[in-house]
């Protein structure tokens, strides 16, 4: 009777317990500009015709760039970012490049070994004299920041355009990179 008892209290215990959920709470845009790359990704690698991939391909990146151009405005206000690098250039003039990384999920996954790779990349070029260049004298790789800014447009279209960052159409959901303008960066605490 008392082994029985015993066995009992640790499974009342655990069946009492809920899980633990895990809260993101970036910016209600911000996760639904993530979700719809999400929902992209999806729709385009799980179809294995190239013709219909090819299609979606293109009707995916229009309603995405739409989203972005129409819904958001081409603006994001106080998201949630990691600094992927800061890099500084001399050649044909200078410049600072910064390169963050919106994630799926609320924070980087650590055993990403190439975090540049499955996030979307957010890149910006900043002049050495701009302001915001003080604000970047703060921040390392990996720091967690909340950036607001403007997703820069092409000249042609008048529209954002959903490019991959690397050289293959496979990446264009899973791995999408926007130019943008700084406005405000600020290090989370």
């Amino acid at each position: 009777m008392k082994l029985s008892r015993t066995l009992l209290l640790p499974l009342f215990i655990i069946v009492g317990c809920e899980p633990i959920k895990s809260i993101d709470n970036r910016p209600t845009d911000e996760l639904a500009f993530v979700r719809k790359f999400r929902a992209a990704d999806s729709i385009y690698s799980g179809e294995k015709n190239n013709i219909k991939k090819a299609e979606i391909l293109e009707k995916q990146r229009a309603q995405l760039s739409k989203f972005i151009t129409d819904t958001l405005h081409a603006k994001f206000n106080q998201w949630q970012a990691i600094v992927s690098q800061i890099e500084i250039y001399s050649a044909p003039t200078d410049y600072i490049e910064i390169t963050l990384l919106i994630t799926k999920d609320a924070d980087l996954d650590p055993s990403q070994k190439y975090p540049d790779v499955r996030n979307i990349i957010l890149s910006a070029i900043i002049k050495p004299q701009d302001p915001l260049k003080d604000k970047l004298k703060e921040l390392l790789r990996d720091d967690k920041v909340l950036v607001t800014g403007k997703f820069q447009k092409t000249l042609k279209d008048n529209i954002v355009e959903v490019r991959n960052s690397l050289d293959s159409e496979e990446s264009t959901f899973s791995n999408p990179k926007f130019d943008f303008k700084i406005e405000d960066i600020t290090k989370m605490k």
